[in-house]
């Protein structure tokens, strides 16, 4: 087959969104199926099909770990490739697809969660001088508990108020809208409180799987001994 031939058969394949959207995912690393499936939106059957027909182009490899497939790029030139067509729109990321590891079974993903329910975050109050511990739990599927201990019962009262919050639900609300927000005025003193900011700022947090660069509180990687109340 010449090189005419073998290129047109080439963009033949690429020539799909759903294909060249795995091959994005991928670039940033080798995933498993479910992943993929979870990431795209797509049902496991077609993410299959289009695998398949990317791993007959020589496009993408498969690895199989007992009854999972991992998929990944077979080298630097898939990579390059991607990056000359670069000026191709690319379909920006979406709050659900960066948090996939939330919902995900993988054991990728099942590894994230174990280190996002490490995030610990203290916070200050300079008015008031309570100091506050604010820890991560994992409720169910795209959903984690947030819990607080400390010196300031209205904040525990709130703590204890808060549901288990769905990850990518309560960061795509405007804040006024959050359950963080709606809920903290009937239970705390006073409007310029912290403990709102720390608590969405903790579910920021666990969206990137650490902490930002700039904060009114305090990360700390492990649990601090503060008073219960």
């Amino acid at each position: 087959m010449d090189t005419y031939k073998r290129l047109a058969r080439l963009f033949k394949v690429l020539a799909h969104p759903v294909r060249l959207r795995i091959l994005y995912a991928l670039q940033n690393g080798d995933q498993y199926v479910d992943h993929l499936c979870l990431t795209l939106g797509r049902r496991q059957a077609n993410i299959s099909q289009h695998l398949a027909v990317l791993r007959q182009a020589g496009l993408v490899t498969a690895c199989r770990e007992g009854n999972r497939v991992r998929y990944c790029l077979p080298g630097k030139k898939v990579i390059q490739l991607l990056s000359s067509l670069s000026t191709v729109p690319r379909q920006a990321p979406v709050p659900k697809s960066q948090t996939v590891w939330v919902r995900c079974h993988c054991p990728r993903c099942q590894q994230l969660r174990a280190q996002a329910m490490r995030i610990t975050i203290l916070v200050t109050a300079s008015d008031c001088g309570h100091r506050l511990q604010i820890t991560v739990a994992w409720a169910d599927e795209g959903q984690i508990c947030l819990s607080i201990a400390g010196s300031c019962t209205a904040a525990l009262n709130l703590g204890e108020a808060l549901p288990p919050l769905d990850l990518v639900a309560e960061l795509n609300k405007p804040l006024n809208e959050t359950q963080v927000y709606t809920l903290a005025p009937d239970y705390l003193c006073r409007p310029s409180c912290p403990v709102p900011n720390a608590l969405m700022e903790t579910l920021q947090a666990v969206s990137r799987l650490a902490a930002p660069s700039a904060s009114r509180v305090t990360f700390a990687s492990e649990a601090a001994n503060l008073p219960k109340g």
